[in-house]
């Protein structure tokens, strides 16, 4: 995707959040969101005077119809983004560690930084190469190109909340496990993982398939959940009317939607985003009446647009 560019001066632009007051010529205070070419933007971002507004759009999960291992569906999941596609291709390591605390994917993840103190390991790994052939001393600190930690920081950034995505997929019903608890498994008794599970400090094992939780010291974690097996939630029904005089599902469906409005998972279409309400309600609200992705689209179609228009606004 080509990069926005000043059309006087012809130089790339980067959008940009202030993070602090502008320290010297005061051209912008904290909070604002603005152009700034290229060069300007990458010096601000290593002082952590400003960090850049990356555009993410939420990406359905896409997997077999009879599901997939965890692994499988993590790897799936992550390479739906393009941009970690394009990596991974590159380097197959790039999807980092596969056993992590998920405690870290709860909540929407930080711009990472480009300053040296917030990038040491990028330093670290290129001094052996930078020392080749000098005397023996002291050891030096390598300057690593801004423009080479930015595009590091960015690939951190975007893996990072492909990370978040997946298990706020799994919080909300969008995406169902199954595994064989610990104490079954003797048994090999395959049975539904609850959603609080994702809810809580839990270690997961995404190469073993498995799900580890704290022990009551809470100093290491246990194995609970072993096998664990990803599919899409089960899709709605196609005719479900309700009974006569059964109250309507919109307040329920208008309030996730503002849920999701506020904090930033609104799908790409809108017909994307009415069929994830449509599957959310039919798992989350089975009893309630069942509504359409068609009857969701007018509930939520003026506020739909009115949000993509604000996040595109200048």
């Amino acid at each position: 995707m080509a990069r926005p560019t000043d059309q006087t001066s012809g130089i790339e632009q980067i959008r940009v959040r202030a993070l602090v007051d502008d320290p010297r010529a005061g051209h912008f205070k904290a909070g604002e969101v603005f152009e700034m070419d290229r060069p300007k933007a990458l010096a601000q971002m290593e002082q952590n005077n400003v960090e850049p507004v990356l555009k993410i759009r939420d990406r359905l999960p896409r997997m077999p119809s009879e599901g997939c291992s965890f692994k499988d569906a993590y790897l799936l999941y992550m390479r739906s983004y393009p941009e970690i596609a394009a990596y991974l291709d590159e380097d197959a390591s790039a999807i980092g560690k596969l056993k992590f605390s998920a405690k870290h994917c709860q909540h929407r993840p930080k711009w990472p930084g480009i300053s040296v103190q917030q990038n040491g390991r990028i330093f670290r790994s290129t001094w052996m190469a930078d020392t080749l052939g000098r005397r023996p001393g002291p050891r030096p600190r390598p300057t690593t190109p801004t423009e080479i930690r930015f595009k590091n920081a960015e690939r951190q950034y975007r893996l990072s909340y492909a990370r978040f995505r997946f298990f706020e997929l799994l919080r909300q019903g969008e995406l169902r496990a199954t595994g064989i608890r610990e104490d079954m498994r003797y048994e090999a008794k395959r049975v539904a993982i609850p959603e609080k599970w994702w809810f809580w400090d839990i270690g997961v094992d995404i190469q073993g398939g498995e799900i580890h939780e704290r022990t009551a010291d809470g100093k290491e974690y246990t194995r609970a959940w072993r096998g664990v097996w990803v599919e899409r939630a089960i899709e709605q029904p196609k005719r479900d009317r309700g009974r006569a005089g059964r109250p309507s599902s919109k307040p329920l469906v208008v309030a996730e939607f503002e849920r999701r409005v506020a904090t930033g998972v609104v799908l790409d279409t809108l017909s994307e985003e009415t069929h994830a309400l449509a599957t959310w309600l039919a798992n989350q609200h089975p009893d309630a009446a069942q509504a359409q992705a068609k009857t969701i689209e007018g509930h939520i179609r003026s506020a739909y647009k009115a949000y993509w228009a604000k996040k595109s606004a200048p």
